[in-house]
C-alpha cells in the first residue's frame, strides 16, 4: 500500500526515532525515510534539496500543466515523480503552490530552514490525512493506524467519538477520526506546525456566483472538463479501463473513452458488476446487466462481467475496517473490494463515474420537501441510531450533538444574495453533500481501491467541476424535468436517447447469499456476551425483538445498520478502544 507517515519532536524525547518511523510506516509497501533533529517522514517517494523534503501521496489531473509552467519560468526536471514536482512548486510559489493543484493527494513539506512542517489535503477529501498534535509532538499519517503507533497518542474515545459512532458512522463528521487524540485534517485546508504552535488554514472552498452561461455554453464546459480527463488517458501506454453500470454516469464516460482512445486500443474492454441470481429475475429491464450489453453493443466494445462471490463477503468483511481503521459498511465495501480486486488482474487503473449524483444533485434528498435553513442531514434516516442504547443518547445529548454538526455546515454555506428560496434550499443541500456526504463516498471507494492495489479515476470529482456545477442553478441541473438533466444533455453527444434516458434503478441487481444468518448468528453472540464491546452501547431488548421477528432477513435497511453495528464491536477489540465518556 501506498501512502505516508511522519512525526515531529520538538524536544527530542522519542528515544529511538528510526524505531517509532518504522513501526509508523509498516502499512506501507516501498518506504523512503527522512530525519534530522526534529523531523521524521516515510513515504512511498521522497524528494529532498535546498533544505525542503516531500512527501506525497496521490495523484494530479493538471501535472502537465504546471510542469510546464514551472519549465516556462526556468526550472528543470530529473523525472516525472509527484514529490518532485510538489518540491519545485513549493520552492517557486511558496504555500500557495496547492491552489494551482487539481486531483486527489494528501502531502508533508518539512522545510529545515524554517523548521517548519506543512501537510495538506485535496480539495474534496479523497486522500485522506490524519494528525495528532499533542505540543511538543505531533504525529501524522495517511491511515489513523500510523498515528496510533506513536506512543504519544491514546486509543481513547470520548463522548462525540461515541455520537458519531452510534448516531452518525459510517458518515462521520469532516475532521472526525472517532479515537479523541486524531484528527482528520479537514479537505481543503493546510496545516502549518512550527516550534511556536500549530494552525490550519483553508486554501480552497466553493464560491457563490451568478451563472451566467447559456444551455448549450453549460454543456460545452461540462464536456471539455470530462474531455480534458480522457484525453489525458488516451495518451497512455495502456490506458485505464471503466466500470460499467449501464448507469448514465458511467456509461456517458465509456463513450467518451471509447470515441476518443478505443480506435487506437483495440483490446480496450470495460468491466461490470453482477449476481448470478440477478439473472434469474422475471423482467430484467431495469437490472444494470440488461443496460451494460446495450451499451457495449451500441459502442461495439467488450465489456468483461464479473459476479460477485456474495457467500464469500463475511470472510473478507474485515478489510474495509482495516482499510479505515474504522467501523464500515462491511458488505458493501467488501463487494465493492472484490470487483477492484478482479479487475487489478488486468488493470491497474480504474475509472469510476463515482461522485456525478452529488455534483449534478440527483441523490434522492434533492427531491424531498425540505426548508431552507433545516440543519438535518437528509441521508441520516431517522432509523439510524434505532440498535444504540437510548439512554446513552440521552445521556450523551446526541441529538443536540448532531444539530450543532448541521448549523455549523449551515453557516458555512456560501449564500448568493437575492437568490429565491428554491435554489438557497439547493445550495445548502449541495453544500451538506459537498462536505459530508461526498467525502464519504471517497473514503470507502479509495480505500477499498487501495487495498485490492489498484488506482482510481474519478473525473466527476475535480474541483474545477465542483466548482462550475456549483453555481449552476437546479432548474438547468434539472433540464427538461431530468435528474441530472444537463449532464443528460452533455452526455447526448455520445450516446442516443435511449440510453441516455433511462431512469435510475432502485434495485439494479439481485443479493441472496448468507450474509444475513451470519449477521443474526453474530448478534446472537453478543446478546450473550456482557464482555463484548457492544453489550452495554446498544439497545438489547430492541435488537433481541428484531432478531426473533427475523427482521434483518427481509429488511436491507436494518440489516445494513446490524452489520455496522457488527463492525462497531470487532473494532473496538482489535484496536483496543478504551471509552472514556
Amino acid at each position: 500500500m501506498t501512502g505516508l507517515t511522519g512525526f515531529l519532536d520538538w524536544k527530542q524525547r522519542i528515544a529511538q526515532p528510526r524505531e517509532l518511523l518504522r513501526s509508523m510506516s509498516q502499512p506501507l509497501d516501498v518506504v523512503h525515510t527522512h530525519y534530522d533533529a526534529h523531523a521524521a517522514m516515510a513515504s512511498s517517494s521522497l524528494a529532498g534539496s535546498d533544505g525542503v523534503t516531500v512527501a506525497v501521496w496521490g495523484y494530479l489531473y493538471n501535472q502537465e500543466e504546471l510542469t510546464r509552467d514551472l519549465q516556462s519560468a526556468g526550472h528543470r526536471f530529473q523525472g516525472r515523480e509527484l514529490p518532485e514536482l510538489f518540491h519545485t512548486a513549493f520552492l517557486h510559489w511558496g504555500d500557495s503552490f496547492v491552489e494551482r493543484l487539481a486531483g486527489a493527494f494528501a502531502f508533508a513539506i518539512w522545510d529545515a530552514r524554517e523548521q517548519r512542517l506543512l501537510l495538506g489535503r485535496d480539495h474534496i477529501g479523497m486522500k485522506n490525512l490524519y494528525v495528532s498534535d499533542r505540543g511538543d509532538s505531533l504525529a501524522f499519517g495517511t491511515e489513523i493506524k500510523m498515528v496510533l503507533e506513536h506512543p504519544d497518542v491514546t486509543r481513547n474515545v470520548a463522548a462525540d467519538g461515541l455520537i458519531e459512532l452510534l448516531a452518525k458512522g459510517p458518515y462521520f463528521s469532516p475532521g472526525q477520526a472517532v479515537f479523541a487524540d486524531v484528527r482528520e485534517l479537514l479537505p481543503g485546508h493546510l496545516l502549518i506546525c512550527t516550534p511556536h504552535g500549530t494552525r490550519t488554514h483553508p486554501y480552497w472552498n466553493v464560491q457563490s456566483r451568478p451563472h451566467e452561461h447559456s444551455i448549450e455554453e453549460t454543456v460545452h464546459n461540462i464536456d471539455s472538463l470530462l474531455q480534458s480527463h480522457v484525453i489525458q488517458w488516451g495518451n497512455l501506454p495502456t490506458p485505464p479501463t471503466v466500470i460499467l453500470s449501464g448507469g448514465l454516469d458511467s456509461s456517458g464516460l465509456t463513450a467518451m473513452m471509447h470515441r476518443f482512445f478505443g480506435h487506437k486500443h483495440p483490446d480496450w474492454k470495460s468491466f461490470s458488476g453482477n449476481t448470478k441470481e440477478t439473472y434469474n429475475v422475471e423482467n430484467a429491464e431495469d437490472m444494470d446487466f440488461t443496460w451494460v450489453k446495450r451499451v457495449a453493443e451500441h459502442l461495439g466494445m467488450q465489456d468483461e462481467e464479473f459476479l460477485f462471490d456474495l457467500d464469500a463477503l463475511w470472510e473478507i468483511n474485515h478489510i474495509p475496517r482495516r482499510a479505515h481503521d474504522l467501523p464500515t459498511e462491511a458488505k458493501y465495501e467488501a463487494s465493492t473490494y472484490q470487483i477492484y480486486r478482479k479487475i487489478g488482474e488486468q488493470y491497474s487503473v480504474i475509472v469510476s463515474g463515482e461522485g456525478s449524483d452529488e455534483m449534478f444533485a440527483s441523490m434522492y434528498w434533492f427531491y424531498r420537501d425540505r426548508q431552507a435553513g433545516d440543519p438535518k442531514f437528509p441521508w441520516l434516516a431517522p432509523q439510524t441510531s434505532i440498535l444504540a442504547s437510548p439512554a446513552l443518547l440521552e445521556t450523551l445529548q446526541a441529538s443536540d450533538y448532531l444539530h450543532e454538526c448541521g448549523l455549523r455546515h449551515l453557516r458555512e454555506v456560501p449564500t448568493l444574495p437575492g437568490e429565491d428560496e428554491p435554489n438557497r434550499r439547493m445550495r445548502e443541500l449541495a453544500y451538506f453533500t459537498l462536505k459530508e456526504y461526498l467525502p464519504y463516498n471517497m473514503r470507502h471507494n479509495e480505500r477499498m481501491a487501495a487495498a485490492a492495489g489498484v488506482q482510481l479515476r474519478m473525473p466527476f470529482v475535480d474541483p474545477r467541476l465542483a466548482q462550475y456545477a456549483w453555481n449552476i442553478p437546479w432548474e438547468m441541473k434539472n433540464h427538461n424535468d431530468q435528474p441530472k438533466g444537463i449532464l443528460r444533455r452533455t452526455f447526448r453527444n455520445y450516446l442516443p436517447d435511449f440510453i441516455v434516458d433511462r431512469k435510475k434503478s432502485n434495485v439494479p441487481m439481485v443479493f441472496q447469499s448468507s450474509y444475513p444468518k451470519r449477521l443474526h448468528e453474530a448478534a446472537e453472540a453478543i446478546l450473550r456476551d456482557p464482555q463484548a464491546p457492544l453489550y452495554d452501547l446498544i439497545d438489547r431488548e430492541h435488537l433481541r425483538k428484531i432478531l426473533d421477528e427475523k427482521t434483518i432477513e427481509r429488511d436491507m435497511y436494518m440489516r445494513w445498520r446490524l452489520d455496522y453495528y457488527l463492525q462497531i464491536d470487532s473494532w473496538m477489540r482489535e484496536y483496543r478502544v478504551q471509552l472514556r465518556v
